[in-house]
């Protein structure tokens, strides 16, 4: 037909399921959906199912590092228990999904330290200092600086399923008031 061309450009979607829903463990065990995170393509499509209990900091901020990185599209969806680690990976998506029966646990992050003396205090300084300023950076616009501050000294929050979902709706509000310049 010399009036009409039609060409066929095949679009390929990828769907990934990812379940952490054992502690987050030794970053070994994370290679592969790291891997999959830093190297998607923008149509590619990442649901995180989270009923986790936290775990290993470095293993959590590998993965948040790669969720940072990807070009997909990355939605978690909060089935259960989310807490520690898990809170902050979770508050990294940019969209986020909450089962009826979710809820929400932050506290400080735990750990332990050998060595010397001066070796030991030198590392609980700097551990302390930067997972306070990667805690204040995700949770900033969820949590308020005083629950920030309160979590940072010792104290846990819990947070129930209503709580979450009217936490995130007006982060959704804020980011599109931002947009449109309104205040």
């Amino acid at each position: 037909n010399d009036y009409v061309a039609v060409y066929n450009n095949q679009l390929v979607t990828n769907v990934y399921n990812i379940y952490f829903n054992n502690e987050v463990a030794d970053q070994k065990y994370y290679r592969d959906t790291i891997d999959l995170l830093r190297n998607a393509q923008p149509n590619d499509y990442f649901f995180i199912f989270l009923n986790n209990c936290g775990g290993y900091v470095d293993t959590m901020i590998d993965i948040i590092n790669a969720m940072h990185a990807t070009k997909g599209t990355i939605v978690v969806k909060m089935t259960g228990v989310v807490a520690s680690a898990a809170t902050l990976i979770a508050l990294t998506a940019k969209y986020i999904q909450v089962d009826k029966y979710a809820y929400m646990m932050f506290h400080d992050y735990s750990g332990g330290t050998e060595g010397k003396g001066h070796e030991m205090k030198a590392a609980i300084t700097h551990s302390k200092a930067f997972y306070d300023e990667i805690f204040t950076d995700i949770t900033a616009k969820f949590l308020s600086k005083k629950e920030i501050k309160d979590i940072l000294k010792g104290k846990d929050l819990y947070l129930g399923r209503l709580d979450i979902v009217k936490r995130l709706k007006r982060i959704k509000k804020l980011a599109k008031d931002e947009e449109t310049g309104e205040k």
